[in-house]
């Protein structure tokens, strides 16, 4: 499959129609959108729920351009998952939604520059014991270093380090052994552009996984009743 340059991209996508059932795999991803919820009879809440209820993030209102912007992330996702299977080449033209295909080549301009190798893509964690579940976009190394990766379309906002801290609580302790005790101190949030451009913010602070740790026990206090 030839490599498109970003204008004969966007030309043959003009010209092809979209197939809806290029992204099909969306609903079979081992991450599936969930509010809050029973497990083991025990009061789950998503990592993006878990923010609106510390009054970290306000409520996503009900409006058109709030629909299309949700609407935008989803497809942007996909897309990213469709571009990094096809690697090192841009997928073909008709894979690609035309209202997404700059965020597509933000993404493959990003996995070419910094090669990071996944071993988790999308993929919930349901933490029993915390009473937490999310899902993390990317999960892998970048030269040997552990790192978590969260796609981003839309403005830069300050909760977003304490979203990916919260990540980082998750799959940190999702692979745990009493031999080996992970660290991911390397979170990068990835702000991708309709232009085809991207940006990346590296978060490292250890604080923001202490106010990640006191957001879920303030949670499991307040709405769990679980003591400490």
């Amino acid at each position: 499959m030839a490599c498109l340059i970003l204008g004969e991209w966007v030309a043959c996508l003009h010209e092809s129609s979209y197939h809806t059932h290029a992204l099909g795999f969306a609903s079979e991803t081992p991450c599936t959108s969930l509010a809050r919820h029973h497990l083991k009879g025990v009061k789950m809440i998503r990592v993006t729920d878990l923010l609106r209820w510390g009054g970290i993030t306000t409520p996503i209102p009900n409006t058109d351009a709030s629909r299309k912007a949700l609407q935008r992330g989803t497809l942007v996702h996909e897309c990213s998952l469709i571009v990094e299977d096809n690697l090192p080449t841009m997928p073909s033209a008709d894979l690609i939604p035309v209202n997404v295909v700059g965020y597509g080549c933000a993404v493959w301009r990003f996995m070419r520059s910094m090669q990071p190798v996944w071993h988790q893509r999308e993929v919930r964690i349901d933490d029993h014991a915390i009473d937490l579940t999310g899902c993390p976009d990317r999960v892998g190394t970048i030269n040997g270093t552990n790192i978590i990766v969260d796609y981003k379309t839309g403005g830069r906002y300050g909760w977003h380090r304490l979203q990916v801290a919260l990540y980082a609580v998750l799959v940190e302790r999702s692979l745990w052994t009493p031999d080996i005790c992970p660290r991911f101190d390397k979170r990068l949030i990835v702000y991708l552009s309709p232009d085809g451009t991207y940006q990346v913010s590296s978060c490292s602070r250890r604080q923001d996984i202490l106010e990640a740790w006191s957001l879920i026990t303030r949670y499991r206090k307040e709405v769990t009743h679980v003591k400490s």
